[in-house]
């Protein structure tokens, strides 16, 4: 029952992390004036899904799903040409408000386990870890552009090469992070709010990387398309393939190496039945 439970609890917190991620874009959509469509919570059920407006934004219809699983922006395409019209410096800002909130909240709640954990053995390499994560949100502060459009995908970039190097690792998958945070729930409140800092601060560097459709490659591709629409449009699709290509190994990788195990496993146990 407690492990279901943690599950569970896993999985909303997951759900949450994603749903302020797109609420940054949100409010980034809003400052550049270009009108949300739809800003959905959850996958859409026929009838079960709630809906309603808001004085304050009327031209968006905020939906709600018994499906609590991920959320969107959704524009109409009069919008989204409204977009691609903005200038590069708005367009990469829309793209990297929903990494911003994120690291945002991630920084806040990771300052809260230093100060938990203070005579915690390798609190130095946790409050230098803060202190880097601090000195790249305040850059996105004093200079905007320059972290949004470099420090971004060069991060990503990073986080790429590391998980290609820990391919099939199960801490560098959503899974890894529900469990981290499904086994935290039952341990006490300072682990849960280390599993929650590994989470939104790791799915935050997740969107850095820069492949479609995650916001690292959106920023890539409006950078190209100022130069070339074309190239723009090779990136989008060969980064999209690339990442679905990169996503099956991942699936891949782990479950080879189960069966593996288990087939090692089957082995022993012949071996050790016959003799």
């Amino acid at each position: 029952m407690k492990k279901a439970f943690g599950i569970i609890v896993a999985i909303l917190t997951l759900n949450v992390a994603i749903i302020i991620h797109e609420f940054g874009h949100f409010l980034a959509f809003q400052e550049a004036h270009i009108p949300v469509e739809t800003f959905a919570v959850g996958i859409p059920v026929p009838y079960l899904t709630l809906k309603w407006h808001f004085a304050a934004y009327p031209e968006t219809t905020f939906e709600c799903s018994p499906l609590f699983v991920g959320g969107y922006n959704q524009l109409s395409r009069s919008a989204t040409k409204l977009v691609y019209a903005l200038p590069l410096e708005q367009q990469v800002h829309i793209s990297a408000r929903g990494i911003e909130f994120g690291l945002f909240l991630g920084i806040g709640l990771l300052w809260v386990v230093c100060i938990l954990m203070w005579n915690v053995p390798r609190r130095r390499l946790r409050n230098g870890m803060a202190a880097v994560l601090t000195a790249v949100c305040l850059g996105t502060v004093l200079f905007p552009f320059v972290t949004e459009a470099v420090i971004f995908p060069l991060i990503g970039l990073a986080q790429m090469s590391y998980t290609i190097s820990k391919l099939g690792t199960d801490l560098d998958s959503p899974i890894g992070f529900v469990r981290q945070i499904s086994q935290s729930v039952s341990t006490g409140i300072t682990d849960f709010l280390r599993a929650l800092v590994s989470l939104t601060i790791g799915y935050s560097i997740f969107n850095m990387i820069p492949l479609a459709p995650l916001d690292g490659g959106e920023i890539i591709i409006a950078a190209i398309a100022r130069y070339s629409q074309r190239a723009g449009f090779l990136y989008d699709r060969g980064s999209k393939l690339f990442l679905v290509a990169a996503v099956g190994v991942c699936i891949l990788v782990p479950l080879i190496r189960r069966l593996n195990q288990l087939n090692a496993e089957y082995r022993a146990l012949t071996r050790s039945s016959t003799k």
